[in-house]
């Protein structure tokens, strides 16, 4: 059974991808869901990868990359489909969908910057 705080956790990262305009061109309203979603992750972690991970956390790596910063998009998919693997199997529709999908995408747009 789930926890309260467990539940909060997963109420705040809803409200937080709710709140996400799916264009950004307010970078520091950006900034501040990135920064909301990275505390939520450091202190109810656990809670974002139950049945898989939140779609909260494929909306923040999406927007690292939308900002600019590949590199960290990147690392972040790969972190966020490291520990769903880990938590839901690596056969999990969240790694093999969401994550590893998106992940390719992103690494080619890093290769692709790197040879700018």
């Amino acid at each position: 059974m789930a926890s309260a705080q467990d539940a909060l956790a997963r109420i705040t990262a809803d409200a937080l991808l709710a709140a996400w305009p799916e264009g950004e061109s307010d970078t520091d309203l950006a900034q501040a869901l990135r920064s909301n979603t990275e505390a939520l992750t450091r202190v109810a972690e656990s809670a974002l990868y139950q049945s898989g991970a939140h779609a909260v956390l494929l909306r923040t790596a999406r927007s690292l990359g939308e900002a600019g910063q590949i590199a960290e998009a990147v690392a972040y998919f790969e972190r966020v489909a490291e520990v769903t693997g880990v938590r839901s199997g690596a056969d999990h529709a969240d790694v093999i969908r969401s994550f590893r999908e998106r992940l390719a995408d992103w690494r080619a747009k890093a290769r692709k910057a790197d040879r700018s």
